[in-house]
């Protein structure tokens, strides 16, 4: 699961990914009953739209759905909850948080929901949770932490997952 709305987890090859905040990859239509609005529609990033917006600025050159609602970056918003889009992946959440045995959160400040869900949820079953963040600076007593940065232990971490596979 990632927060990250950037779509890097996608190209790294991250395999059953929910993007639990979305993507920029994808636009969708603030008209309700359009088939490209919530909870399900969804459209390509489209760069034209955009591109004219910057080029011009105003009200008229906004991204518009060919409806002629506005278009907006699929993301969620402050205001939003999870479950107001299906791709928000809020079943799948639920589904992975009944089968883990482990929890791993990595890069997040503990500052949103579905963290905060993924946290509660491993201390009620006791379940081994790690975080990694050279930078921590409030500790939950329930958390093991790992002070070295992503980018030097996740790979060291991976091939030993590997390893204990084969």
């Amino acid at each position: 699961m990632t927060q990250n709305v950037d779509g890097l987890h996608r190209k790294a090859g991250t395999k059953n990914l929910i993007e639990v905040h979305g993507t920029v990859r994808h636009m969708r239509c603030t008209g309700t009953e359009c088939r490209y609005g919530p909870p399900t529609g969804l459209m390509p990033w489209d760069e034209a739209q955009i591109a004219r917006f910057q080029e011009d600025p105003h009200r008229g050159t906004l991204p518009r759905c060919t409806c002629g609602a506005l278009l907006r970056m699929h993301v969620l918003w402050f205001d939003e909850s999870y479950g107001s889009h299906r791709s928000y992946g809020l079943e799948s959440v639920f589904e992975a948080l009944e089968k883990m045995t482990v929890l791993v959160f990595v890069g997040t400040s503990f500052a949103v929901t579905i963290t905060d869900i993924m946290m509660q949820e491993g201390c009620k079953r006791a379940l081994p949770m790690f975080v990694v963040d050279p930078n921590v600076t409030d500790k939950v007593p329930e958390m093991r932490y790992i002070t070295e940065p992503s980018e030097t232990y996740l790979p060291r971490l991976a091939a030993a997952l590997q390893e204990e596979v084969k």
